[in-house]
């Protein structure tokens, strides 16, 4: 089970949920925060069949949606809005938030790429992965600011290091 909070600052946020069920499929649930209740109330989508690699839920603060990381795939979900990049094999290990539509993840082999979500009308126009380089097995992301993140590793030595993302630009500039 992965659960994914969504913005805190929402009315009642909606919360993300993968299942898998008796038969090893898995499926997207949203549920809503019942605060006077203190329970869960249906949310107000979900989706079935999602791939059954995927190992982490990343909630986005624009739309209610949600990225799903997978073996083989990224998919962006939002109710009817979906949207996918197909992707070689990896097992992703962290993420971290540059901004709304910019996210650093970090996978198995110590690959570093930014996926980029491009919004358009209200809803996902394309996902794009950019490869930034190699570094430790990373634990966690954090975009600290200015080009400059740390990647901290169980695996290996952790790292402060400064690379070449202008926010004015949708890609990141990536050294030659």
């Amino acid at each position: 089970m992965l659960l994914a909070p969504t913005s805190p600052l929402a009315p009642t946020p909606p919360n993300h949920r993968a299942e898998q069920d008796a038969k090893d499929i898995r499926h997207l649930k949203t549920y809503e925060v019942l605060l006077k209740e203190q329970d869960f109330g249906p949310g107000p989508w979900s989706q079935s069949n999602i791939e059954p690699g995927a190992s982490m839920l990343i909630a986005t603060s624009n739309s209610g949606g949600v990225i799903v990381l997978g073996e083989t795939t990224i998919t962006y979900l939002s109710g009817a809005d979906f949207k996918t990049l197909p992707i070689a094999f990896s097992c992703f290990k962290a993420y971290g938030k540059i901004d709304d539509q910019r996210y650093l993840l970090g996978d198995h082999m110590g690959v570093l790429s930014v996926l980029v979500v491009t919004m358009e009308g209200g809803g996902v126009a394309s996902l794009n992965l950019e490869r930034l380089g190699v570094t430790s097995q990373p634990t966690s992301l954090t975009y600290l600011d200015n080009g400059v993140m740390f990647v901290g590793s169980s695996f290996g030595d952790s790292q402060v290091r400064h690379q070449a993302i202008d926010p004015r630009h949708s890609t990141p500039s990536l050294p030659r």
